[in-house]
């Protein structure tokens, strides 16, 4: 969709590599429905964008057909030309392709082409001596392309639970109005003090208040796990989401009145930062691979 595009190109153009937060969605309460969604597509999208500064709408209409029946027949064809051809450029080759057709589809599918090359590689074997060789490369493939990618299906797979959750919630929100996105106090209300509020960067929202003890406070934007709330670099445990606080983040101040100063941030999760780190080790196993090999070849 058009708006879920919109909302990738503007948290990826923020210098957010892998976009997980769409801020704008739901008349600006946020989403975090960019994590369940395949990224190939609103990567292409936001490059053309960038690039030639078409419109999100003309965008939609250029990339309207399946990528998968591009991507699909060139894996199997540089699958083919692996058992030839074993050259680390075709290899590396092949990586892409397959990382391409795994950010194309929901985690759900993959079991399907995970069998079609399989069986593939079943009807391969039958033609070549050395089996075992031609096992480990494909074997290879497939651990790098699926760890170059965990910044995109392992969230979606582990956090698919809670995030569905979370958009059954906000679905049932009586919200209807665009997102202040502001900080508003539900308790105290007389005695606040906004003394002064941080121009945010983006995703980062900076408060010096002077306020009771205990005040109960409310920051409009749906809450998800990503957001935390810190008062003095202290974290803040938030309530759970609900009707009642209109699935908002919502929090109380410490135990201690007076001035403090509080972050409302979005950060990764475990899931999150564990995957990110995973498809950076491999970039970096990749790249460090192909400078050896061609630089072996020049010698």
């Amino acid at each position: 969709m058009i708006s879920y595009m919109e909302a990738f190109y503007q948290t990826l153009s923020k210098g957010y590599l892998f976009p997980r937060w769409a801020s704008e969605l739901n008349n600006g309460y946020g989403s975090s429905i960019l994590i369940l969604l395949p990224p190939l597509r609103n990567y292409l999208g936001a490059s053309i964008h960038w690039l030639c500064q078409i419109s999100f709408q003309t965008i939609t209409k250029i990339l309207f057909f399946n990528l998968n029946l591009i991507i699909f027949p060139l894996c199997l064809w540089l699958f083919y030309k692996l058992k030839h051809k074993a050259k680390y450029w075709f290899f590396l080759l092949a990586v892409f392709f397959f990382t391409a057709l795994i950010l194309n589809n929901y985690p759900a599918d993959y079991f399907y082409f995970v069998f079609s090359f399989f069986s593939f590689f079943l009807w391969l074997t039958q033609q070549v001596k050395r089996k075992l060789k031609l096992a480990l490369t494909y074997l290879a493939l497939f651990i790098s392309a699926f760890s170059l990618t965990a910044f995109y299906w392992l969230p979606a797979t582990l956090e698919a639970k809670e995030i569905k959750s979370f958009l059954n919630n906000i679905k049932q929100s009586p919200i209807t109005k665009p997102s202040p996105k502001v900080l508003t106090a539900l308790t105290n209300t007389e005695k606040v003090e906004f003394i002064y509020q941080h121009r945010p960067p983006f995703l980062w929202y900076g408060y010096e208040l002077n306020l009771p003890a205990n005040t109960r406070l409310q920051f409009h934007v749906f809450n998800y796990s990503g957001w935390q709330v810190f008062f003095d670099s202290q974290p803040v445990v938030l309530e759970k989401p609900d009707q009642e606080n209109k699935n908002l983040i919502t929090f109380t101040s410490p135990p201690t009145a007076g001035y403090h100063f509080l972050e409302i941030v979005f950060e990764k999760t475990k899931v999150q930062a564990l995957a990110d780190t995973i498809t950076f080790i491999t970039l970096g196993l990749l790249i460090s691979y192909a400078g050896y090999v061609y630089f072996q070849k020049r010698v």
